[in-house]
């Protein structure tokens, strides 16, 4: 094998977008160390999200760091493979400008959060609570058109009591899961929800996928 050293200063090391990272992975492989920059869109302890113009990344730092939404951070850690887009891990990160400001989040649709391109992204958007699931860290069961998903609450804080069909704003960085695609019955059940299914139809047994997800068929 060949084995190449790293560079002694993780600053000397080039500057990459992070949507390149896709490419680059694809050339060089996984675990090689590389460097992005941008402003940080949500952090607590050891995990923080960074965006740049091109796109925005999920990263894990070597060490706790306080850091806050909107600040800009030179980071350099080693590319891993994310559920859908990469990673950086063993991180260390460096304070760019002073100035914080409060990263906006990016309003999108339903539809535009299943293709995928805003994983790791700060966004907002319109929906509907089902439910109120998890004890104690509580979150929310939400329908935003087809899609159903669920929102952790803040990471210190209680979350607010909504009744099912009250109609909210919410606002988070979204995180796409990758594998075979969930029934809605699925997503329900893994909110703690009991679910059942009653057909007159034979042809759409469950030995046939129909009972996906299903406790009762």
């Amino acid at each position: 094998c060949t084995i190449t050293p790293s560079r002694p200063d993780p600053s000397a090391a080039p500057v990459h977008t992070i949507t390149s990272l896709n490419r680059w992975v694809s050339r060089h492989g996984l675990g090689r160390r590389v460097r992005v920059r941008g402003e940080v869109t949500w952090a607590n302890g050891r995990q923080v999200y960074v965006r740049d113009m091109s796109g925005s990344i999920a990263v894990t730092l070597w060490s706790p760091a306080t850091l806050s939404a909107g600040q800009q951070v030179d980071v350099s850690g080693f590319v891993a493979a994310g559920t859908y887009s990469p990673t950086l891990e063993d991180a260390v990160v460096a304070l760019g400008s002073d100035r914080v400001e409060a990263a906006a989040a990016l309003r999108v649709s339903a539809t535009e959060l299943l293709n995928g391109q805003h994983d790791a992204g700060l966004v907002t958007l319109d929906a509907e609570v089902v439910n109120q699931v998890g004890d104690p860290d509580r979150q929310l069961v939400l329908k935003a058109g087809d899609l159903v998903f669920t929102a952790p609450g803040p990471p210190t804080g209680a979350l607010e009591t909504f009744e099912p069909g009250t109609l909210v704003s919410v606002a988070g960085v979204c995180r796409v899961q990758g594998g075979p695609l969930q029934t809605l019955s699925e997503t329900l059940k893994g909110a703690g929800y009991a679910t059942a299914a009653v057909v007159t139809d034979a042809s759409l047994g469950a030995d046939r996928g129909f009972g996906q997800g299903v406790d009762h068929f």
